[in-house]
């Protein structure tokens, strides 16, 4: 009677969660349909924003259903696993590779939600290239190598990345093992002075504590050419043109290189594909993220944002704007 008993509960036991655990998918590459799609939301009312980047055909993840495990943690996923920043088994060989001239680090908050992060993209792209640190247990020494580290961040010392690279070049003789030789393309006479970019992957006041870390303050702080984002999250009293971290690394490289001729545009590859998840999901006039201003300054962006969470920013300038020291302190 006992082992009846005990046979029972343990049909029971895996009815009963097999029927509630996602269901993982087989560990075995699975072919998928690669011809070109025509997506519904790009018609009339939704434009393609995507349209003149050279972007791989990413048709093969609408057609994923089950979760499946992660080929390192083992954790069931999605799409990719953004813990240990790898595609998974079942499609890695689909997805692309892209190899950067620069070096990229990412700094994220510790708070920072993992599955809404668009930094893990690129550390998936591009895994030789990129590194992503987690704030604040293993953010990197930056003070031995600063003039060769920049720092993508909004602030009200911040310099163009032109007239950065101008600036620099005027008060420093380059010499041609100085100009960054992580991608042979790029010219040695192109006078780019750096060869590392770091950027922050936070919330504004989330972003606050990263730039007073003593690792970041003394970089030099560098703006981007203003672009349209269509990231779908949302932050308060934020332009459109705030872009998302992956976003702003796509940025950062056609800008270091002009002749890019799209090389760096699968970057963009999960980011595209989740645009358009969502909106499947909801309705473009519906995200307030595409209903920001675009004639935001960076610094009245700034300012509305330290003040709603009760900081003021103060900034000290040296050396013709190079070196910047930026602190922050409560009321």
């Amino acid at each position: 009677m006992n082992q009846i008993n005990f046979c029972g509960a343990v049909i029971f036991v895996l009815y009963y969660f097999g029927e509630r655990i996602p269901r993982v998918g087989t560990q075995t590459p699975i072919q998928f349909d690669m011809n070109p799609k025509y997506y519904k939301i790009y018609d009339n009312s939704v434009e393609n924003p995507f349209e003149q980047y050279k972007i791989d055909n990413n048709s093969f993840l609408d057609e994923i259903q089950d979760r499946s495990l992660c080929g390192k943690c083992k954790r069931t996923r999605k799409y990719f696993c953004y813990t240990c920043n790898i595609a998974l088994p079942v499609f890695k060989d689909l997805v692309p590779k892209v190899k950067l001239p620069i070096k990229i680090d990412i700094i994220k908050h510790e708070r920072e939600t993992e599955g809404k992060a668009t930094s893990v993209h690129a550390a998936i792209i591009a895994p030789d290239d990129v590194n992503v640190y987690i704030y604040p247990h293993n953010v990197p020494d930056y003070s031995k190598n600063n003039e060769k580290i920049i720092l993508i961040y909004p602030s009200k010392t911040s310099m163009e990345l032109q007239e950065y690279i101008s600036h620099y070049n005027a008060n420093h003789t380059v010499h041609s093992e100085e100009t960054p030789s992580n991608d042979s393309h790029l010219s040695k006479q192109s006078g780019v002075p750096f060869e590392r970019a770091v950027f922050i992957d936070a919330t504004w006041p989330q972003s606050r504590s990263i730039m007073a870390h003593s690792s970041v303050k003394y970089l030099p702080c560098i703006t981007l050419q203003r672009r349209i984002s269509y990231f779908w999250r949302h932050q308060k009293n934020s332009p459109r043109w705030f872009l998302a971290t992956i976003e702003a690394i796509h940025q950062l490289l056609i800008e270091v290189d002009p002749l890019h001729d799209g090389r760096y545009d699968n970057l963009l590859f999960f980011f595209e594909f989740m645009y358009r998840k969502i909106h499947t999901l909801y309705s473009h006039d519906q995200l307030l993220s595409y209903k920001r201003k675009m004639n935001l300054s960076s610094v009245e962006a700034g300012d509305k944002a330290n003040l709603q969470w009760g900081f003021t920013p103060k900034v000290t300038m040296y050396d013709n704007k190079l070196a910047l020291i930026r602190h922050t302190t409560p009321h």
